[in-house]
């Protein structure tokens, strides 16, 4: 008898999938993850750490932040769509319906190593 996920589980386990194969799909677009050096997937999991209730809460005021803008453009940097990293071509100025989402998973699955103590990639 298999015992039945609950919904955090779920999403660690989603969060798990996208981290070994390096792609999110969102909205059918891959949005793949490329090496980061520990210090800047120190600096999204902190930041992340930080942020937690706000995303408990479905609160994302501080995506307008200073602090935040910074650690955006760690993940951009390090993230591509068909090729090009996202800090060249930002894709979310045609598709702003991935943003929330990608933002939300990124930050889950850059620090999947420190949460669950995969080895870094």
């Amino acid at each position: 008898m298999s015992k039945e996920l609950t919904p955090q589980e779920q999403a660690q386990e989603q969060i798990k999938a996208i981290y070994e194969d390096n792609v999110a799909t969102i909205n059918g677009r891959d949005y793949t993850f490329t090496d980061m050096t520990f210090g800047e997937r120190r600096s999204v999991f902190a930041y992340t750490s930080k942020v937690k209730h706000l995303l408990a809460n479905e609160n994302l005021s501080f995506i307008d932040d200073d602090e935040f803008k910074k650690i955006e453009t760690i993940i951009h940097k390090r993230v591509t769509l068909n090729g090009d990293s996202l800090a060249k071509k930002n894709p979310f100025n045609e598709f702003m319906e991935d943003y929330i989402q990608f933002t939300i998973i990124a930050f889950g699955v850059i620090s999947y190593p420190f949460t669950k103590g995969g080895a870094g990639k």
